[in-house]
């Protein structure tokens, strides 16, 4: 097992600056994502293979014969891609809604009770009033939280939503796009960091008001556009929840409450634990709540967008009893 210590202490002996650059359920939802845009590329490499004919004794290794019709072979090719399109904009988008969710429930991040309940899922609205709030309407409701404003991506996010939305329901649910949100996602077109040119932006709106399957650009682009705009919102997030020291070590209190009283659900197991931590030096000790405070996002990373959790924090943290341990952080034992 690695050594606990190893590398979280400069020459002196004290710990290097920690803080947090992203959210755990960011770096879920990156990890998620990255893995499922990955293996579409696979597909679509796949599936060159069998548009040239290979497929038995091919590049892919399955007791299965191409048409030998050129055509034929292009026909079953873009249904597949279609398909494998289709399903990993679904997928996404319920990955982006389960971001959502887990960001709600941080109990560090400073939100009102009613935004956490509405994000999280567990707040609703009577079907005359609009049934469930929506991946996006949940979106809007953590963005106004923090005052936080990108119309053309939010834009996108609403689409890549009502897609998903128009392929996993595709008979129960209209397309609809207000005017308004139109054209703010028309005006992504000039951002060449999203889209390569005004006219992919139109042909995605195009496609996904006649209903069609996306295209494997076009689950790009979407994705893409989400990634950055989660990825802002919980810079954002991070810096509103811990823009003081104090709120800072507030969180880390948090991440070590949790961690104690959630992780080791059992009494016993957690009596064992503590006996085994403070049975350690204090040096150990400090080098065991970094390893905890890393689990809960609180890292040695470059570009932290909170400030560093506090030496002093920490160094009173390791000197802190057993029985005061307990105490601070109410462990039941």
């Amino acid at each position: 097992m690695r050594n606990p210590e190893h590398g979280r202490f400069d020459d002196a002996g004290n710990p290097k600056p920690v803080g947090i650059s992203s959210t755990v359920p960011l770096r879920s939802l990156l990890g998620r994502i990255g893995k499922v845009t990955y293996e579409l590329n696979t597909i679509a490499v796949g599936l060159t293979c069998v548009a040239e004919g290979k497929g038995k004794k091919g590049a892919i290794a399955l007791n299965w014969d191409p048409p030998p019709d050129p055509e034929r072979r292009k026909l079953l090719v873009d249904g597949a891609l279609s398909l494998a399109c289709s399903s990993v904009l679904v997928f996404s988008a319920d990955i982006f809604d389960a971001y959502l969710r887990e960001l709600a429930n941080l109990p560090w991040l400073e939100l009102p009770e009613e935004t956490r309940a509405i994000v999280g899922k567990s707040k609703t609205r009577a079907k005359a009033e609009g049934g469930s709030y929506s991946t996006s309407e949940r979106f809007d409701s953590l963005a106004a939280q923090f005052g936080f404003s990108q119309p053309s991506r939010m834009a996108a996010f609403e689409l890549m939503v009502k897609w998903r939305n128009a392929i996993a329901h595709r008979t129960e649910r209209p397309v609809t796009f207000t005017r308004e949100r139109e054209t703010q996602l028309l005006k992504l077109g000039s951002d060449k960091t999203t889209c390569r040119s005004q006219t992919e932006i139109e042909e995605t709106l195009r496609d996904f008001m006649s209903r069609r399957p996306p295209k494997p650009n076009q689950v790009v682009l979407l994705v893409s556009n989400a990634v950055r705009l989660s990825r802002a919102l919980d810079v954002l997030a991070i810096e509103q929840s811990t823009s003081t020291d104090q709120k800072m070590c507030a969180v880390a209190d948090c991440i070590l409450r949790s961690h104690f009283n959630l992780e080791t659900r059992e009494k016993r197991n957690r009596i064992k634990k503590l006996h085994r931590l403070f049975a350690l030096g204090e040096k150990s000790r400090m080098a065991v709540y970094l390893q905890i405070l890393e689990i809960g996002g609180i890292s040695r990373v470059p570009g932290a967008a909170s400030p560093p959790l506090s030496r002093l924090y920490l160094k009173s943290l390791a000197s802190t009893s057993q029985s005061d341990f307990v105490r601070r952080f109410s462990i039941d034992v």
